[in-house]
């Protein structure tokens, strides 16, 4: 992946190229979505899946890789199943409402959407237990996988997004 419009070209094709089928995503619609990243609280909820690395989201290539209600703007409506299902685990991508990143993601999947509004925590994502640990040491493929979600941070809540008939992409 080497900017946000790569993923919005998988999404609609399943392909992140430059040169991209220009059909949905040939009979194989998304029914379930999930994205685990920072979000941030400007402009209804912006995800930058670049934050704090290699200079952080406010360089030029972190700016590529800023998830915003802009790109959801491209994403074609046939590239969701009737019933498809999405959950975003970034802080903010359901703060601001109508106007929110979520809101906006629920009216072009035509499907359930949950975000947080405000924070969220990945403290309690890991089993970092002894018996966690010294599980995952005696097998790794076994025992080596995360089982919890993140959750509300201390400010925040986990909203449900409906999707709404009128909108700025209908």
């Amino acid at each position: 992946m080497s900017s946000a419009n790569s993923i919005v070209n998988y999404i609609n094709s399943q392909s992140t190229g430059a040169n991209c089928l220009s059909g949905a995503r040939l009979g194989d619609p998304i029914t379930h979505f999930s994205l685990f990243s920072h979000g941030l609280d400007s402009n209804g909820g912006i995800i930058p899946l670049a934050f704090n690395y290699e200079g952080g989201h406010n360089t030029d290539a972190g700016k590529l890789l800023t998830l915003s209600i802009i790109h959801i703007g491209s994403i074609k409506l046939g590239s969701f199943s009737d019933n498809v299902v999405s959950y975003f685990y970034s802080c903010n991508t359901g703060t601001a409402g109508k106007q929110s990143f979520a809101q906006q993601w629920a009216n072009v999947s035509g499907g359930v959407t949950y975000a947080f509004s405000g924070g969220s925590s990945y403290k309690k994502v890991s089993d970092n237990s002894l018996f966690a640990k010294i599980m995952r040491q005696i097998n790794p493929l076994i025992f080596g996988g995360n089982t919890r979600l993140p959750v509300a941070g201390d400010n925040g809540y986990l909203r449900t997004f409906f999707p709404q008939i009128s909108g700025p992409w209908y």
